[in-house]
């Protein structure tokens, strides 16, 4: 009979298509041949290397290692505490395969400024290239070293206010690109001199734009014409220059995708059909501030911070209304500063308004009731997220609802020894979060962990309090986890490093062991 590996490799390909990033990662040790089908280009975005808290050079770890590896990677990531040494040479041909590199917000740029240009410099293939700035100086004004290869660069200003000189030494790194198709902006409050550099920069490859804007720039705004931009985000920090949408738009011919966040207000636009991404900030509770809703039908992804007045506009929070969308994929409803249950016909309306939503974030309490609507209308949702409540446990829900989530947040619930013994299989389920009760039994949680095998992320709550044999039975039944965190060090103080040393040995995937696991394990060995 003929097996899986019999398939041709078009169809096993295809079959790769279905798993997550992590799980084709995790497929790809099974065999040679498999490995193979993860190297296919298909797949190029999982292989990607992320530098944090290290020294890269060819003579120690991780650099060493990688110049060992027949792995192919695409891109790298780099964080906070990178140190680069000047013998790079042979690790970046051992990397030539990578085409995208980007600095995150909290790498030092300053520090090691030269040596990070230079790194830069010795991919001469490299595509793709993002820097997310916070902080700059006069110093770090040496580009040279950028290779001419790349096409797609993305800068992002985080600071509210730079110099001029600053913006023009930015300017002339974008210039200095001779290859260049798509420039990516992202900058604070639209100010006379960022408008200066926006408009004196390469316009024609400027795809994608962010600003922040009140009142007083909204002229500037106005005038900027960009032919080629295609997304566009801005942040509308006064409630008056919503209206000025319509008088915007039009500016931007290719535009596709508008991403807002608004406070207080929800957009009125003729060109509603654009808008993608919504946040809304203080919106108050009632039909008048929801009902554009109406108009949003391609809204993927919504966020409402509520403001109320009072406990009884929090039990009836969506007016009451139907507002289908079936583009909607993620929604977030946070601001509720009461306990009592939303009404269920509040809540019906929600659910029916988005059947297609795959993520749901809120700061409320549900009941079975509510859960059992999410189970009825939610048939695609993958993350379920229930934060910032202090519920009765007589409010913990019905897990065979949520059998299919890969995420789940249930920190605001303590969750009961029944509740431990009657969870579902959740073969899915990748990430939780949870709150044990403080008299929880250890076999309870044993049988509950056994159900949830595919944990690559588990952490506990504030209150809940850490031990050796809770750490073992992690240990034996995990075996992909990658991440645990315990938010209070002082429910740690009964671990030993021996349970951490288990730990690390049985889970192989494991990546980071957050704080403050990780000072138990630095106890451990200085104790040795």
């Amino acid at each position: 009979m003929a097996n899986f590996d019999s398939l041709p490799p078009e169809l096993i390909i295809h079959l790769f298509k279905y798993l997550s990033s992590d799980d084709r990662k995790i497929a790809s040790e099974v065999c040679h041949y498999w490995h193979d089908i993860w190297m296919e280009g298909a797949f190029d975005g999982d292989r990607t290397l992320k530098f944090y808290c290290c020294e890269l050079n060819e003579n120690t770890e991780p650099g060493s290692v990688l110049l060992n590896t027949d792995r192919k990677y695409k891109k790298i990531v780099f964080g906070a505490n990178v140190k680069f040494y000047d013998d790079c040479v042979k690790l970046s041909n051992a990397l030539e395969d990578i085409k995208t590199i980007e600095f995150q917000s909290f790498f030092d740029y300053k520090q090691f400024f030269s040596k990070t240009m230079n790194f830069i410099g010795l991919f001469k293939e490299l595509k793709e290239l993002t820097f997310n700035i916070e902080t700059w100086s006069h110093e770090m004004n040496e580009f040279g070293n950028l290779p001419d290869s790349i096409q797609v660069f993305t800068l992002s200003l985080l600071n509210r206010l730079y110099f001029k000189d600053t913006l023009d030494n930015f300017k002339s790194i974008i210039w200095q690109l001779p290859n260049l198709k798509e420039l990516n902006l992202e900058c604070q409050l639209l100010t006379d001199d960022l408008f200066e550099f926006i408009i004196t920069s390469p316009l024609p490859y400027l795809t994608k734009l962010k600003l922040t804007i009140d009142s007083n720039c909204i002229e500037l705004l106005k005038n900027l014409k960009l032919s080629n931009l295609v997304e566009l985000f801005l942040v509308i920090e006064d409630p008056t220059c919503i209206r000025k949408l319509d008088e915007i738009i039009p500016n931007f011919p290719k535009l596709k995708i508008v991403k807002l966040h608004t406070f207080k207000l929800m957009p009125t636009t003729t060109h509603a059909h654009l808008i993608k991404y919504l946040k809304v900030t203080d919106i108050n509770c009632g039909m008048d501030y929801i009902k554009p809703l109406q108009y949003l039908t391609e809204l993927e992804e919504l966020d409402l911070m509520y403001y109320f007045k009072s406990v009884a506009q929090g039990s009836c929070f969506f007016a009451h209304d139907l507002y289908l969308n079936p583009n909607l994929k993620r929604l977030q409803l946070t601001g509720f500063n009461n306990n009592d249950l939303i009404s269920l016909m509040c809540f019906e309306n929600l659910v029916k308004s988005f059947p297609n939503l795959e993520s749901l974030i809120m700061d409320m309490p549900l009941s079975s009731q509510h859960l059992q609507m999410i189970h009825q209308n939610f048939t695609k949702l993958k993350s379920l997220d229930i934060r910032n409540t202090d519920v009765d446990s007589k409010y913990i829900p019905p897990f065979q609802y949520l059998s299919t989530l890969t995420a789940l947040r249930l920190d605001q619930y303590v969750i009961s020894n029944q509740a431990l013994t009657e969870w579902p299989e959740m073969p899915h389920l990748r990430v939780l979060t949870m709150k044990l009760d403080h008299e929880y039994s250890l076999e309870c949680f044993r049988k509950m962990i056994q159900n949830v095998r595919g944990l690559e992320k588990l952490t506990f709550d504030y209150n809940s309090s850490i031990d050796d044999d809770l750490i073992k039975v992690i240990a034996e039944n995990l075996k992909r986890l990658k991440e645990i965190e315990v938010t209070n060090k002082q429910k740690t103080k009964y671990l030993s490093g021996n349970a951490i040393i288990l730990l690390l040995t049985n889970c192989k995937y494991m990546q980071r062991i957050s704080f403050p696991l990780k000072e138990v394990i630095k106890t451990y060995y200085t104790n040795m």
